[in-house]
């Protein structure tokens, strides 16, 4: 289910097989991406393709990772998110508040 590579200094994370970001789901990610926040200037990028629907406890998921990087100057970027799940963070507002980028080459022109 999940996917983490290290590139340099950049974690990627791929949620393999996931269509629904809802609880079950956010549950079993929470400890592990979380984690990668522990040492100061983590950089991370999660690819959302294949995710098509997130409920409110994948938004609070996302949510309290972002705020787990920051705490500890960290970089979370989102990508790859597809039209039906980009909507959600369209109609949430959320677009503009995490780090979106469309594909990976963008994503980690974010991290810097």
């Amino acid at each position: 289910m999940l996917k983490i590579k290290q590139d340099g200094n950049i974690t990627e994370i791929k949620l393999d097989n996931v269509e629904k970001l809802d609880l079950w789901i956010s549950e079993s990610l929470r400890a592990p991406l979380h984690e990668l926040f522990e040492k100061p200037n983590a950089k991370v990028l999660l690819d959302l393709s294949g995710v098509m629907f997130i409920d409110s406890s994948g938004f609070a998921l996302l949510l309290s990772i972002a705020k787990s990087a920051g705490k500890n100057n960290g970089r979370f970027v989102i990508y790859n998110i597809g039209e039906s799940a980009m909507n959600y963070f369209k109609i949430l507002q959320l677009d503009k508040f995490f780090k979106i980028a469309p594909d990976k080459e963008a994503a980690m022109l974010l991290t810097d």
